[in-house]
């Protein structure tokens, strides 16, 4: 927690993961999650400087932390990342119904899902910081008949606020709750001082389709397919508690020949 001082000198303590943005007028306004307003009588550097001091303080287990890049040198970095995961697939009825569930929960493992989400990101302080990310699949395909398959999948990727914080005007981490959604409703006009800069928070897909077997004998098979499926991505809300939203529809068609 932060001690600030009000300016009637009452000390208050502040978690500074509330702190949106903050702002001189001339008085130092914070401005936290919620939409409550505190004024307070330490300038704006000076409260900069004491959340980089609680976060290296938290973050790196010590009262003075070791700087992690020395202006003239550079520095590599590693880290950690793994999961846990778990998939079936199963008759639910032989022949009739087969069922499919698959997850996989953990820490910098982006790349091993469909949408290639981030593995890490950077902290204030130049370390990486690994995304926590949870993924899951659930589905079915449902054999009317010896010709024809209809199925149906659903399925989400989501990763969580990481390393979120600014500092001297940048915004660090994933998620930061300084980044402005505000203007990704409009394709012209958006109001003034507002902007489109976010970032995924979470994808979400739901499909479904069929294949009916127009041929099978001797020469092959031949067979055609439909398929529709729903995509949304979401963002991490900004600026104002505002989030971005977008949404793509497909329909899909084939025809296939398989002569062995």
């Amino acid at each position: 927690m932060l001690k600030l001082t009000r300016l009637n000198n009452h000390v208050v303590a502040i978690n500074p993961d509330h702190i949106v943005w903050a702002d001189t007028t001339p008085d130092t306004t914070l401005f936290l999650i919620g939409g409550e307003k505190i004024i307070v009588r330490e300038g704006l550097d000076e409260l900069i400087a004491r959340v980089i001091d609680f976060r290296r303080m938290i973050r790196m287990g010590g009262d003075t932390p070791e700087p992690f890049n020395a202006p003239t040198g550079r520095e590599n970095d590693d880290l950690w990342g793994g999961s846990f995961g778990a998939g079936a697939v199963f008759q639910a009825i032989p022949s009739v119904l087969d069922l499919q569930v698959s997850a996989l929960t953990g820490k910098g493992v982006g790349r091993y899902s469909a949408s290639q989400l981030s593995d890490a990101t950077f902290r204030y302080d130049g370390k990486l910081e690994p995304i926590p990310e949870t993924v899951w699949l659930a589905g079915g395909t449902f054999h009317a008949t010896p010709m024809l398959d209809i199925y149906a999948f659903a399925g989400r990727e989501q990763q969580d606020r990481t390393a979120n914080v600014s500092v001297g005007g940048t915004n660090y981490g994933l998620g930061n709750y300084l980044l402005d959604a505000r203007a990704c409703a409009y394709e012209v006009g958006a109001p003034a001082g507002t902007a489109c800069n976010v970032q995924t928070r979470a994808i979400q897909q739901e499909t479904a389709g069929f294949w009916h077997k127009l041929y099978v004998g001797s020469f092959g098979r031949v067979q055609w397919g439909m398929q529709y499926s729903y995509t949304e991505r979401d963002s991490f809300s900004g600026i104002g508690g505002v989030a971005a939203k977008g949404d793509e529809n497909i329909v899909m068609t084939s025809f296939r020949y398989y002569p062995f």
